[in-house]
């Protein structure tokens, strides 16, 4: 992989003067969540504008009212997921509201112009089962003269959706520590199965099930699997005990699982990061490097958690063995660990917004409120910035190409979403 990147191209249709928030990339879609709380859909090979708002028609299919007027107002989507094995993605409002993407069947639409493309029906129809070849010339003609036919709908992709996760409560498994489920603020959905974990306030994860196993099991979207917190069990903190936040004072601003899904990390307003056990809710170590919030973190290829925190730092831990230093634990009084740092990435300057690595694991891509995005190198020692690129505001949100990752996008202030390609692809 060509570690020179080059800027590709921009998202076209109808220009936006609204913040570009979150962004994932699927296999045939780009999904984008602006703060004028609508969700677009771009097509990945050349940035053309598929739906001007997924969410327009969500809300009419799943409220159900006869007088528009009396639809609710949405807010704005702060946080998208994206699972590639089973083609779902999730967004979470800042009003705690969730909704479900099924991305599968749609993949054809994203192609390039010179695969099938759907047939037009009318202004805002789609024939999803059928198709037709045509021309690059012909598609690139119907481009421009349907740029205001939405070309995909949110009824068709809709799976589920929820106002709000059941505020149940629920007793730890190993302590008596009894739980209520928080309003959703971060959302983070399983690579591989049938579950998502949440996270807001007291830094609390629970874990719900998105209802679409496809082992026959009957579980609703959003229905309880367990919660559990970074001060259940024992409480012997390794001389961090009367540093940390309390329960009330703590706020997850993000939750991410591993690659393989086996752990589940959150980034806190008090700058700690908890690491538990998904199938037990253990918590297997904390790292207490930020004095200031992290509000960005990611799992790479090569076994490490990558953070970013308000202080304009990056940290970089190593995560190989903790799940077995924890089980070697079994039967003994187990030590809150606070975990060391492999290294320490320095150039921004300003908050660290989004990370996000390459499928292989070679280069991590950071944005800042600086206004910049640095590709760093993580397979050298020490770990070097080989580029940065300067946008015109606040970058929020970074997403790569699925396998292989020869392009990554970003979204920022402008509602600008910018294309850049590996220099070694033509």
């Amino acid at each position: 992989m060509s570690l020179q990147y080059l800027a590709d191209f921009t998202s076209k249709g109808e220009p936006s003067e609204n913040s570009v928030f979150s962004t994932i990339w699927s296999e045939g879609l780009v999904l984008a969540s602006y703060s004028d709380a609508s969700l677009k859909a771009f097509r990945p090979s050349d940035g053309q504008l598929l739906c001007r708002d997924l969410r327009v028609a969500s809300v009419k299919r799943t409220v159900e009212l006869e007088d528009l007027g009396k639809v609710p107002i949405r807010n704005l989507v702060n946080n998208l997921s994206y699972s590639e094995s089973q083609g779902l993605a999730l967004s979470n409002s800042v009003d705690g509201s969730l909704e479900l993407w099924d991305l599968t069947h749609l993949a054809r639409v994203g192609g390039t112009s010179t695969e099938a493309r759907p047939i037009h029906l009318g202004a805002g129809q789609i024939a999803v089962a059928e198709y037709a070849e045509e021309s690059e010339d012909q598609a690139m003609k119907e481009d421009s003269e349907d740029s205001k036919e939405d070309l995909v709908r949110g009824e068709e992709l809709l799976a589920s959706s929820l106002d709000s996760l059941p505020r149940v409560c629920s007793q730890d498994r190993t302590t008596s520590r009894v739980h209520r489920v928080p309003e959703s603020w971060s959302t983070c959905i399983h690579p591989t199965r049938p579950i998502f974990a949440s996270t807001g306030s007291g830094a609390l994860v629970s874990l719900h099930h998105t209802g679409t196993s496809r082992e026959g099991e009957s579980k609703g979207f959003g229905e309880l699997v367990r919660i559990f917190g970074p001060f259940d069990g024992d409480d012997d903190d390794e001389g961090v005990n009367a540093q940390r936040a309390s329960d009330e004072d703590l706020f997850g601003l993000k939750v991410v699982f591993s690659l393989e899904g086996e752990m589940v990390a959150v980034g806190t307003n008090s700058g700690q990061v908890f690491v538990y056990d998904t199938d037990t809710g253990e918590l297997l170590i904390t790292y207490a490097d930020h004095a200031l919030p992290v509000r960005s973190l990611t799992f790479s290829e090569g076994h490490h958690l990558i953070l970013g925190s308000d202080d304009k730092t990056i940290t970089i831990h190593d995560v190989r063995d903790l799940r077995r230093i924890h089980s070697l634990q079994e039967g003994k009084r187990r030590r809150r660990r606070i975990g060391s740092t492999v290294a320490n990435l320095r150039g921004h300057k300003g908050w660290i917004l989004d990370l996000k690595t390459s499928s292989d694991g070679r280069i991590l891509a950071s944005s800042s409120t600086d206004k910049t995005i640095k590709l760093w190198d993580l397979k050298v020692n020490p770990k070097t910035c080989v580029f940065t690129f300067s946008e015109t505001g606040n970058v929020w949100s970074i997403s790569w190409k699925p396998r292989p990752s020869s392009a990554f996008l970003t979204g920022g202030d402008d509602g600008v979403i910018r294309w850049y390609r590996s220099g070694g692809v033509t």
